[in-house]
C-alpha cells in the first residue's frame, strides 16, 4: 500500500507537468519496483565474527578490514590464543553473536578445526542463524565484508560466493545471483506461473539479446529484464496485456532492437503457449535502449 501511494503521487506530478493521464497499470508498473526497491533499502546485513588461532591474528584481520574496506557493515574478532579452553571460546562467540546480530545472522569465518564447529553451536544455543567458513584467508575476508553489503546475500549467498571466487567462468555468479532474485523477489510478485521455467529460459533469451545488440552484461539490467518479462508472461497467460501508445513510433525508430527482442521472446512465449504482443515487446525493448544508444 505505500509503495502504492507513492506511485500514484509520482504519477500525479508527472501528469500535471506533462499534461498526460498515467493508466492504472503504469502505476502498478512502477509499484512493483518500488516494493522492490523498498525490500533492498531495508534489508540487514550478515554480520561477521572472525575466529582464528593465534594471539592476534584474528584482530589482525579485522583491523586490516576495518582500516581498508568503507561502508557498512559488522565485524568482531576472537584470537585463539594457546590459553584459551575452546569452551571459553564458544562461550565468548556466543556473546558476541549477540552482540552483532542485525537479523540476518553471523558467519564464523575461522582457519581450522576444531573452529569449524562454532557455528553450529552458537545456533545450537543462542538460536540466532549461524554458519561457519573455514580456511580464511584476508582475501576471502575482503569479498565477504563486501558482499555482505549487498542486500541481496544472506548467510548462504555469502559462503557461496566466497566457494566461487576461484572459478573463472563468470556465467555461475550470474545464474547463482538470478537464482536469488527468483526465490526472493519473483516468486512473490507473481501469481502461478513457473518462476523456474520462466527464469530458465529468460536468462537464455537474455543472454542472446545481450549478444546481438553488442551490449555487455550486467546484474542491474539482468534484474530488469528477468523481472519484468516473468510480469509480462503471467499478463499475457492471463490475456490482461499491456497496451502501448508508441508501438508504431518505436517500430519506425528502433526497428532492430525490436526486432531482436522479438526473435529472443518468440520461443519463450512459444514454451508458454502465448504470443507476446507488439505493446509489450515495447517496453522490453526499452529496457535495453539506453545501452544500445549509448
Amino acid at each position: 500500500p505505500k509503495e502504492f501511494e507513492l506511485a500514484s503521487n509520482i504519477y500525479q506530478s508527472f501528469s500535471r507537468s506533462f499534461a498526460f493521464t498515467p493508466s492504472n497499470r503504469e502505476v502498478d508498473f512502477l509499484t512493483s519496483y518500488l516494493a522492490i526497491a523498498n525490500h533492498w533499502a531495508n534489508h540487514t546485513s550478515v554480520s561477521i565474527l572472525v575466529i582464528c588461532h593465534g594471539n592476534s591474528v584474528a584482530s589482525e584481520l579485522m583491523r586490516y578490514i576495518k582500516s581498508s574496506i568503507d561502508g557498512s557493515y559488522a565485524i568482531d574478532a576472537i584470537d585463539f590464543h594457546p590459553q584459551m579452553q575452546l569452551n571459553d571460546c564458544l562461550e565468548l562467540a556466543c556473546v558476541k553473536a549477540s552482540q552483532l546480530n542485525q537479523g540476518a545472522g553471523v558467519l564464523i569465518a575461522c582457519d581450522i578445526s576444531p573452529l569449524t564447529t562454532v557455528g553450529n553451536f552458537v545456533f545450537q544455543e543462542t538460536g540466532i542463524p549461524s554458519r561457519t567458513i573455514g580456511d580464511i584467508t584476508l582475501s576471502k575476508l575482503i569479498t565477504l565484508v563486501q558482499q555482505s553489503q549487498l542486500a541481496i546475500n544472506d548467510l548462504d549467498a555469502l559462503i557461496s560466493h566466497v566457494q566461487q571466487e576461484t572459478q573463472p567462468i563468470a556465467k555461475v555468479s550470474s545464474d547463482t545471483f538470478l537464482e536469488q532474485i527468483r526465490t526472493r523477489i519473483i516468486e512473490k510478485t507473481v501469481s502461478f506461473i513457473d518462476t523456474q521455467k520462466a527464469v530458465s529460459l529468460l536468462k537464455e533469451s537474455f543472454n542472446k539479446t545481450l549478444g546481438d545488440l553488442a551490449i555487455p552484461y550486467s546484474d542491474s539490467l539482468a534484474v530488469k529484464y528477468v523481472c519484468h518479462c516473468t510480469n509480462m508472461l503471467e499478463r499475457v497467460i492471463k490475456n490482461e496485456p499491456w497496451e502501448n501508445q508508441k508501438v508504431h513510433l518505436f517500430y519506425k525508430e528502433n526497428p532492430f532492437v525490436l526486432h531482436v527482442v522479438e526473435q529472443h521472446l518468440t520461443t519463450v512465449g512459444n514454451s508458454f503457449g502465448v504470443k507476446i504482443p507488439a505493446s509489450e515487446l515495447v517496453y522490453v525493448a526499452e529496457i535495453f535502449l539506453l545501452d544500445v544508444k549509448g
